[in-house]
């Protein structure tokens, strides 16, 4: 008997809280607006002439002043290698390049082309000038092709750079937009 009068003392205490719960009245909603922002990642990466090893550094070797070298190969005409720039994530970008510290004496030119572009164009060490084709994420252009650039230089030494050791260093930059 004690057992059955525990079971409806169980019974009426669950009757009377799911009861109480459904007859419940809303009384008042506040309501709070929200903003967020969800954006895509960026990255990038830079790598040599076979596409897979990362770019970080360049031994430029020697010069005279008047002499002018191409990169990768240090060699007098446009290389036949290239270095690459690939989108490894969510948003697409545009690319410029500059050289620190600049020097009047020492000029870096660039050239660029996307996968998909047949020719290459010049980017001047120091013009503020971007790349007009952006280098697509893979969310926005599965093709593979827009998705990489590959890029050469030329170092120009001038009359009146100073002798000795000059320690350049190259600024891959990604922007959002082409201006």
């Amino acid at each position: 008997m004690q057992k059955v009068k525990k079971l409806y003392a169980v019974i009426a205490i669950l009757l009377a809280t799911t009861l109480s719960t459904a007859l419940a009245a809303l009384l008042l909603t506040h309501q709070i607006t929200t903003t967020m922002i969800i954006k895509p990642t960026v990255s990038m990466g830079v790598f040599s002439e076979d596409g897979k090893t990362p770019l970080n550094s360049l031994d430029l070797g020697q010069f005279q002043l008047g002499s002018e070298y191409y990169f990768p190969g240090h060699v007098e005409s446009p290389p036949l290698q290239h270095f690459y720039i690939n989108n490894t994530d969510q948003m697409s970008f545009y690319i410029a390049f500059d050289v620190e510290p600049y020097s009047q004496y020492i000029a870096f030119n660039f050239w660029i082309k996307r996968g998909d572009q047949a020719e290459y164009t010049l980017i001047q060490s120091g013009s503020g000038a971007i790349y007009q084709f952006p280098i697509e994420s893979h969310l926005v252009n599965p093709d593979p092709q827009t998705q990489y650039a590959t890029w050469y230089f030329k170092i120009s030494v001038m009359q009146g750079a100073e002798f000795g050791t000059y320690t350049p260093t190259i600024l891959v930059k990604a922007f959002d937009s082409p201006s």
